[in-house]
């Protein structure tokens, strides 16, 4: 079974990509045979790491069952690293049928690879989360920016407010949110409790086993920010969040882009690749 890792953020420009191309990269540099799935279907650019510019087939001829997913993925110019691209996709992955979903969901599980890295699209969306938790690693990337901030809490709450309705009903559950979407995963399960719910254990056991991953992307002197930012987190949603690591911005990185190049596949000694670097031994 391949070790899964998924980044969300809700908005996007946070650099899911960059990072999600970049430990790819890394991984394989260490013999780690990893895949990388590009979902984000309404603007692929996952590809373009790599030079990528004319696939002969990705996700849309697995989605039109034209070939099987294993038929659909193509090597890169890096050992051990691997994709499945999503440039040529016809559809948003929301408009992909329920069945369709649920069957991309198991195969990728079924893919024999070390790891498989899940690049999603921006939004908060049910299907997108969907994605999300079938991951080992949940990671969200947040920048340090307002608007990022606010696109990252939302979809961190929804991903709980997700986790919760695996065991908790609907109706039981809007009676909770009526107060606000803000209110606390962990005020939910205490509520559960005050009330001798025949919920609370299965969701408390829920709760038990899940993990949710931050990262700090294109940071830059911010160190005490991105403190504060972790630890309300923290205070918000409990202990399920663990905090990874940050990305420091870099104003090389831009170039490498251009070129269709790995920044990690450059000088590895700055703070970028270093920060990289780090969550990946994090994830190993």
């Amino acid at each position: 079974m391949p070790k899964i890792i998924a980044t969300g953020g809700g908005k996007g420009g946070v650099g899911k990509s960059f990072f999600s191309a970049n430990a790819g990269g890394l991984l394989s540099m260490v013999g780690k045979r990893t895949l990388l799935i590009d979902l984000d279907t309404g603007g692929p650019n996952l590809h373009s790491f790599f030079g990528i510019t004319n696939p002969k087939t990705g996700l849309n001829d697995f989605l039109s069952q034209k070939s099987s997913i294993e038929e659909c993925i193509l090597e890169t110019k890096f050992e051990r690293l691997f994709i499945l691209n999503s440039k040529n996709c016809s559809t948003d992955l929301g408009n992909i049928p329920f069945s369709m979903r649920n069957l991309l969901q198991k195969e990728i599980k079924k893919l024999r690879y070390d790891y498989i890295i899940i690049d999603l699209g921006a939004g908060t969306n049910r299907y997108l989360i969907d994605f999300f938790l079938i991951a080992d690693f949940p990671i969200v990337l947040f920048t340090t920016d307002p608007l990022s901030l606010e696109n990252s809490f939302r979809f961190v709450h929804k991903v709980f407010i997700h986790k919760i309705m695996e065991s908790v009903p609907y109706k039981k559950l809007s009676g909770f949110l009526t107060e606000g979407s803000s209110v606390r995963p962990v005020e939910i399960l205490e509520r559960l409790f005050n009330e001798k719910s025949t919920y609370y254990e299965d969701l408390k056991t829920n709760f038990d086993k899940f993990k949710l991953y931050l990262a700090a992307s294109q940071t830059e002197n911010s160190s005490e920010a991105i403190k504060n930012i972790v630890s309300f987190y923290k205070k918000f949603f409990g202990e399920n969040i663990t905090f990874t690591g940050s990305v420091p911005f870099n104003a090389e990185a831009k170039s490498f882009i251009s070129q269709r190049k790995l920044f990690v596949s450059g000088p590895k000694n700055n703070a970028t690749v270093k920060g990289l670097m780090e969550i990946v031994k994090f994830l190993l």
